[in-house]
């Protein structure tokens, strides 16, 4: 768990998700050649992000029964509203489509199977509800 005032006492900065915003900040001059935009670049992050909160959840919060996970920038800021509703809305309806076959779960994420995808997604979904947006 990242210590957010010290974690932006180290940065020089007031972040509400400083680790996070820090990647991105670090992350996207290397990167967004890669992508179309800027904007797609911070889609893609958010997503890479949304995964880790969900694996973070299967691996560690299942043994530990943690009603906490990982967030970033992808559940605090406006941008990231928006995208849950663009991005994520995609990606959890390609999710649905597939099901077993959908590509993370066809390469061993969630143990493979829909139905844990789905109740690590509920579960991340109840955490996230619990913290506050600004």
């Amino acid at each position: 768990m990242v210590n957010t005032p010290k974690m932006n006492e180290i940065l020089g900065k007031h972040y509400y998700t400083p680790l996070s915003t820090y990647l991105h900040e670090i992350l996207e001059p290397i990167f967004v050649k890669y992508f179309y935009n800027a904007n797609d670049f911070k889609d893609k992050f958010n997503l890479f992000e949304y995964l880790i909160s969900l694996n973070y959840v299967h691996l560690v919060g299942s043994k530990n029964e943690s009603n906490w996970a990982p967030y970033g920038e992808y559940h605090c800021s406006y941008y990231g509203q928006q995208w849950k509703k663009s991005v994520r809305k995609n990606f959890l309806e390609e999710a649905a489509k597939e099901q077993d076959q959908w590509k993370p779960l066809s390469s061993g994420m969630f143990d493979g199977k829909y139905q844990v995808f789905e109740d690590v997604r509920s579960k991340l979904d109840g955490v996230l509800n619990k913290i506050p947006i600004r």
